[in-house]
């Protein structure tokens, strides 16, 4: 019998007025259509993303559009956090090697290359590089200080800053990128770009706190829940592609129809990043399991309570709260062992589906075909 406090998560975005009610019980598993998207579980399969998405064709085609751009973005990021101390350079250099995706400049990029009013030329192309830039390097510090807070060792397969150099001088660290972001922001024409990505980063910095601080809140809302995820993640993805499409001169109406494509992905790829933590395996290239052993309400984790029975939930809350090695493998392996996996999957594909769907009113064109792609890839990646 399921536990009688169960709630219904309720999964929503704050850029809308409407919501969707998913409940989180054995029938999220079916093929039905979530309620009131119009969006079939079934329309975003596993087997639908490996048909829709050749993640080395992505790339290559990703390379071929904007990659000479990437290669300028990253010219810019090494010149603003190069330092004349060489002890601080080569904390930067200890970031610096841990470069990923670099999603959110190819999100700038892609967003700019989207709309029709964009033509390529050199002073357009510089700004467009910097806004690209000052974004990742804000990405850049909040990974820093995550790797402190989770105590991470590894992170893309290397050890962490924190690891390497200490919990002081990662923090410290992730201060100084967050500096040198102001600081490319600051440099860009008009005071727009400097404005929003402070903005962004106020909300990556606010959802942060506000997920540290529901540590062990087990009857967290849904509304929270989703409210801390449109911060810490969506809200610099969203801020990557209004900027990137209001560089190139698009309309007021594209610039918040990619806003709110690049919040949903970024939806998308912060439930997946919370699937990863309970399902990924070493190919993720980061320290595991960090999520339930500092007891963050995420997903995977609301969706078993919410669904567990009321003895289920007391013995598993009293194991988790043991904070013992074994009790910790018992609960991580509980939750593995439900389908809260296949529920937060579903979630996540909505989502990427919704982002998919909302950017078929631009006109059609090869970067607005890679956003789409970029939407599956956020679900359906290894790390």
């Amino acid at each position: 019998m399921n536990n009688p406090s169960a709630t219904t998560f309720q999964v929503s975005n704050e850029t809308t007025s409407s919501m969707a009610s998913v409940p989180f019980d054995s029938s999220v598993r079916s093929a039905r259509t979530i309620a009131e998207t119009g969006i079939p579980a079934k329309a975003i399969s596993s087997s639908a993303i490996s048909a829709a998405l050749d993640l080395e064709a992505l790339k290559r085609t990703i390379q071929t559009l904007v990659g000479p751009q990437i290669v300028e973005t990253e010219r810019q990021i090494a010149k603003a956090i190069t330092s004349q101390f060489s002890e601080v350079q080569h904390l930067s250099n200890q970031a610096g090697a841990l470069a990923g995706k670099r999603l959110r400049p190819i999100l700038v990029w892609l967003s700019a290359q989207a709309c029709e009013c964009y033509t390529s030329d050199a002073e357009l192309d510089a700004e467009l590089a910097k806004i690209a830039a000052s974004v990742e390097l804000v990405h850049m510090a909040s990974l820093v200080h995550d790797d402190v807070m989770d105590q991470a060792d590894t992170r893309r397969h290397q050890t962490t800053v924190y690891r390497l150099s200490g919990t002081n001088a990662a923090v410290l660290l992730g201060d100084f990128l967050f500096t040198r972001a102001y600081a490319v922001a600051a440099s860009c024409k008009g005071t727009h770009p400097a404005r929003r990505i402070a903005r962004a980063a106020t909300d990556l910095c606010e959802g942060e706190l506000r997920q540290q601080l529901s540590a062990s809140n087990w009857n967290l809302s849904s509304r929270e829940y989703f409210g801390i995820l449109n911060q810490k993640t969506a809200s610099l993805c969203s801020v990557s592609c209004q900027l990137g499409a209001w560089r190139s001169g698009s309309s007021l109406a594209h610039q918040r129809l990619l806003a709110k494509f690049g919040r949903y992905l970024g939806l998308a790829f912060q439930i997946f990043d919370d699937w990863l933590d309970y399902w990924g395996d070493e190919s993720v290239g980061k320290t595991l399991g960090t999520d339930l052993a500092q007891l963050k309400p995420t997903l995977p984790l609301l969706h078993y309570l919410n669904t567990a029975s009321t003895s289920e939930r007391q013995r598993f809350l009293a194991k988790l709260q043991s904070q013992k090695s074994e009790d910790l493998r018992w609960a991580t392996e509980t939750i593995r062992s439900s389908d809260a996996g296949d529920a937060t999957m579903i979630v996540a594909r909505r989502f990427a589906q919704k982002a998919i769907a909302l950017i078929d009113s631009l006109p059609d064109s090869e970067a607005r075909s890679l956003l789409k792609g970029l939407a599956l890839f956020s679900v359906s990646r290894a790390s």
